[in-house]
């Protein structure tokens, strides 16, 4: 019951962020793109890209290998699978400690693309051992051109399941199946750069009006830098109301997102909006880890 509480508020607490969203205007994709403007001023891009096709190996597997054995925990992947939510990652979960453990997944990336909708959380008390399952959600996967897994790289946060103080976080992973080489780089389309400076760019992909929680503002960010960073957005308005919107999307160095910032429906609503015209805001952006900041960008303006 706890693990399903614990899964259930994940996957709430995904969709309620709005972080590293997704749009299928994004290819799946193996490498880290480059390029746009030397600073954070808006300019149109009109090129035109028809991504190659992604391979569907009808058997994609997994080795079965130890991801980490650490005082006295230790994770071993089993096997690649599937069920109703997405694909599932087979694992077992031992405890040889005397404290109950908790064992969460962070910072996940598959074939280089961010993902914020990882379901996992496994309780194992001392002594004991625990088949669990690392599920990708198939929306999500979807929602990044993703129709194969090639590359999964991914952190594991560890602590006590009664007092809640960490044990221990590992390194980044990196898991590869037996498609991480028939991946097809990437081939991405923009269709507005509007920030691109110290390694990071952001791309306007977008409006979707249509969502669960209102409209989605949809970016695609590149973080070309040696730094995990978080990106935000900041003093928002809508056709000049100042309306708060939710964004916050974790990309750590070399991969890229998609993400959203979304403007609830009520709030739209509130202020007599049907149609967005214009909207003003400036991106926050500030190093994951050590929570300086990089850069406050100027006010940047959009029109859908």
């Amino acid at each position: 019951m706890k693990k399903l509480m614990a899964l259930t508020l994940a996957f709430m607490l995904a969709l309620s962020l709005a972080a590293c969203g997704g749009s299928s205007n994004t290819p799946s994709s193996s490498n880290t793109p480059s390029g746009g403007n030397s600073d954070d001023t808006p300019s149109t891009q009109n090129t035109q890209i028809t991504p190659a096709p992604t391979p569907k190996p009808e058997n994609v597997t997994v080795a079965e290998s130890v991801l980490f054995d650490k005082e006295g925990i230790k994770l071993t992947i089993r096997s690649l699978g599937s069920d109703f939510m997405g694909t599932e990652l087979k694992v077992l979960v031992e405890n040889d400690g005397e404290v109950p453990a908790t064992v969460q997944v962070r910072d996940c990336s598959v074939n280089d693309y961010m993902l914020s909708s990882v379901l996992f959380s496994s309780d194992v008390a001392g002594g004991k051992k625990n088949n669990d399952s690392i599920t990708f959600m198939s929306s999500t996967l979807k929602d990044n051109g993703i129709e194969t897994i090639g590359t999964i790289e991914l952190s594991f946060h560890v602590f006590n399941s009664d007092t809640w103080d960490t044990i221990f976080d590992t390194e980044i992973i990196t898991i590869k199946t037996s498609a991480a080489e028939l991946i097809t780089p990437p081939v991405i389309e923009t269709k507005q750069s509007i920030f691109d400076k110290d390694g990071i760019t952001i791309s306007y992909m977008g409006v979707d009006d249509d969502t669960l929680f209102g409209t989605d503002i949809k970016f695609f960010i590149v973080n070309n830098s040696e730094k995990a960073v978080t990106v935000q957005t900041r003093d928002e308005s809508v056709n000049g109301f100042m309306i708060s919107a939710m964004m916050s999307c974790d990309v750590m160095p070399g991969k890229m997102a998609n993400s959203s910032m979304t403007f609830m429906r009520s709030n739209l609503e509130e202020n007599g909006i049907e149609e967005i015209e214009n909207i003003e805001f400036y991106f926050h952006i500030f190093d994951k880890n050590a929570w300086d900041v990089i850069v406050d960008t100027d006010v940047i303006e959009l029109i859908p």
